[in-house]
């Protein structure tokens, strides 16, 4: 079972397609992992973050971070580099 004692942060993104590859390739090989979402925005005027990356409009208001087990991380770290570089 996963938790706050027993797991280290494997991965933080802004994007839902990001995550949602990583999360897909660690249940491929049964990593056991446990994903965070945070809203951000501009604590001043409370807008939330906008952006572009390679031509596409995207929300930046969410950071989602993906834990694993900290004896699973080794092995999880070479999926994440697998599910976002996969022509390395």
């Amino acid at each position: 079972m996963l938790n706050v004692f027993n797991r280290s942060e494997l991965f933080m993104t802004y994007t839902k397609e990001n995550v949602d590859s990583v999360v897909n390739e660690l249940e491929k090989h049964g990593i056991e992992y446990i994903v965070k979402t945070t809203k951000i925005h501009d604590e001043y005027t409370d807008e939330y973050i906008k952006g572009t990356k390679n031509g596409k409009l995207y929300d930046f208001s969410i950071a989602y971070k993906v834990y694993v087990q900290k004896s699973d991380f080794d092995n999880a770290h070479q999926y994440v580099r697998k599910a976002l570089f996969p022509n390395d």
